[in-house]
């Protein structure tokens, strides 16, 4: 996971792969009669089966997709911590702020305050383990009228 925090995404993809290798893993994965697509072929007119790697909760996120999308293109910005609903918004090309803790998931990378993954987001990190109340600080003095162009904010 490192790797991936780091943008190491070469390494840190092949290492990610490897908890099903390991007996735990694979103990866990589950097998299915087709293969799995990884991305190396053309997808056009054919028919993919998706299923969600993380439980049941990533199921019932997928069901509520075109609704939560609906809400988020209604709004002018979203504020949110690391949920699915920042990823839609940031998706979707909605600005988003992102409030972020110390150790923050591998897709925020780490030491910068916007996402290669969606340019119209904006991230707050804690300072320091469980320093919400700066962030929060720092989110009411930023001005939501400011918009991020080409990776910067004005």
């Amino acid at each position: 996971m490192l790797r991936l925090r780091l943008g190491d995404y070469l390494v840190g993809f092949e290492k990610y792969e490897w908890r099903w290798k390991r007996e735990e893993g694979q103990k866990r994965q589950r097998k299915f009669a087709k293969p799995l697509w990884l991305g190396d072929t053309q997808v056009a007119g054919q028919t993919k089966f998706v299923r969600t790697e993380q439980g049941f909760g990533d199921r019932i996120q997928f069901v509520r997709f075109t609704d939560t999308a609906a809400a988020v293109s209604n709004v002018d910005l979203v504020i949110s911590v690391d949920t699915s609903v920042a990823h839609l918004a940031g998706a979707l090309g909605k600005p988003v702020w992102v409030l972020l803790p110390l150790c923050p998931d591998w897709r925020w990378l780490l030491d910068r305050d916007d996402s290669p993954w969606y340019p119209t987001a904006r991230l707050f990190r804690q300072p320091d383990i469980g320093d919400w109340e700066s962030v929060v600080g720092r989110v009411r003095g930023a001005d939501p009228a400011s918009r991020q162009v080409a990776g910067k904010f004005d």
